[in-house]
């Protein structure tokens, strides 16, 4: 015969499909007629946009593309010209978790992009993309609790567990524009060669069921001055979005991430080339986190019948704290040439994971040059950080974003110096293994002969020993041992003689 356990549980987001995909696309441009013939390429750029996400039962399509902008010295003449194209992306995939009730948040990093020189009126772009999916479904995360009443006498151990289940998740779509002033001293703008956005998130405030997010776009363009010349200029734009949930956030912790889904600088042809026209399109997703306490089945015994338990080991964490970390990373990024002056610097972050004790970051560093005969290159540095956390015992960092904030770029000898702020936000989390009881089965024609044992036993107990184990173990119980001596219902275990009566 099966008990009927009760259960109790929190309404909760699972995680039914999670994965890291990585896509590699190439694309081949000729070089229009009104453009001259390629002498060398001296820039590449390019930012993954998501154009859009489909999920449905058994799979989730996501689109995307990179719109790229290829900087390059004619064969004959001075000056700089550009080049534009487009890579879209498309990953699809099939699991039998993903239902059409999924939502499926998204991560887009560039890993790599070159362009390599065919011929002079023709150039070949390879891109390679890291697809971040997570899916997840609305559900409860419950545990078995104490049996109903039934006849079978069954007597239950409880515990209490704290855990941190994604209580929603969501996300808005919104759009910045802006004014971008060149900086005093640089020279007008005629166009925009080369771009690079830095989304970064700042505050994140919980009110009822709103989120107020504050950050910027970090914009890093490279352009085209109206005397034929190349510059480069950053530009922040701040932003502040108040983003809807379906729960309470107050005692939540929620994580955002952004992603652009639309990308566009313009110099206006009317004006004095100071003034840079900006529009993004902008994605918000959102998580939150809430900490609840849940009490589960962890033992159950019966003097009446021999109970065979089911068990199932559950793993469950709860966070404990908002960690911030940083630690500005110094490297050196070599060159072939010599730069004589830094333009410009980009950085873009390729991963971010946890480690045994802290996090560790993957970066993609640009920087754009002028060497000493007056040309431009740009040379690229892959680096690496590990940032150490004060973590405390079973815990580890979860839910980490990770930026770079006025990243620092100076010729050296031999190559360009690098310092690059890193810094990372997670949680600290704690993570325990609990063995939970899922089942309760017995035979009721089978009841147990406890006949010949004795009523009132005296038994002389150590230290280890717990009234729980002494009452299942001498077909008693924890309420008869404490009022047959007297024990104060607060201990655990007594290192005394102790008189045990026989329950049925």
């Amino acid at each position: 015969m099966e008990a009927n356990l009760k259960t109790n549980g929190v309404s909760c987001c699972f995680c039914v499909y999670s994965q890291t995909l990585h896509r590699e696309e190439s694309q081949d441009c000729v070089v229009p007629e009104a453009l001259p013939d390629i002498r060398e390429i001296i820039n590449t750029c390019g930012m993954p946009l998501i154009r859009s996400k489909d999920v449905g039962t058994g799979r989730v399509r996501v689109e995307a593309n990179v719109p790229v902008k290829v900087a390059f010295t004619p064969e004959e003449g001075t000056g700089v010209a550009c080049l534009e194209l487009n890579i879209p992306f498309f990953v699809s995939v099939e699991d039998e978790a993903i239902t059409d009730e999924c939502t499926c948040a998204v991560q887009l990093h560039m890993t790599a992009l070159e362009t390599r020189v065919l011929n002079p009126r023709k150039i070949s772009v390879r891109a390679e993309l890291a697809v971040g999916l997570e899916c997840r479904k609305r559900g409860e995360l419950s545990l078995c609790t104490a049996p109903e009443e039934c006849g079978a006498g069954i007597h239950a151990l409880e515990r209490s567990v704290e855990v941190s289940p994604v209580c929603c998740v969501t996300e808005k779509t919104f759009v910045l524009t802006d004014e971008l002033l060149l900086p005093q001293g640089k020279a007008p703008a005629d166009e925009v060669i080369g771009r690079s956005v830095s989304l970064l998130t700042d505050d994140v405030k919980a009110v009822g069921t709103k989120l107020i997010v504050k950050g910027c776009a970090v914009s890093a363009l490279l352009y085209k001055t109206v005397d034929g010349g190349v510059d480069m200029a950053e530009f922040s734009t701040p932003f502040s979005q108040i983003i809807d949930t379906d729960c309470e956030t107050e005692e939540g912790h929620a994580c955002v991430t952004l992603l652009l889904s639309g990308v566009y600088y313009d110099v206006p042809p009317v004006g004095d080339g100071k003034t840079i026209n900006a529009e993004m399109h902008l994605v918000a997703q959102v998580s939150v986190r809430k900490n609840a306490q849940l009490t589960y089945l962890c033992d159950a015994y019966s003097n009446a019948y021999a109970l065979e338990l089911r068990r199932e080991e559950r793993k469950m964490y709860a966070l404990r704290r908002e960690v911030m970390l940083r630690e500005t990373l110094r490297v050196q990024a070599d060159t072939a040439q010599t730069a004589v002056e830094v333009l410009g610097c980009t950085v873009s972050v390729l991963d971010v994971s946890s480690c045994d004790d802290g996090a560790a970051v993957r970066l993609w560093a640009k920087v754009f040059c002028r060497s000493g005969d007056g040309g431009m290159f740009t040379v690229e540095k892959l680096c690496s950080a590990q940032l150490r956390a004060e973590l405390r015992d079973a815990e580890t960092l979860v839910g980490n974003t990770a930026c770079v904030r006025e990243a620092y770029a100076a010729p050296a000898a031999g190559g360009v110096e690098l310092r690059l702020p890193v810094e990372v936000r997670g949680f600290a989390a704690q993570f325990e293994e609990r063995m939970c009881v899922s089942g309760i089965s017995y035979d009721e024609n089978a009841c147990r002969d406890l006949s010949a044992l004795p009523t009132l036993t005296l038994m002389r107990f150590g230290s280890d020993a717990d009234l729980w184990t002494i009452a299942r173990e001498n077909c008693s119980t924890v309420e008869a041992i404490r009022e047959a001596n007297a024990l104060d219902s607060a201990g655990e275990s007594w290192e005394k003689l102790l008189l045990i009566p026989k329950t049925v």
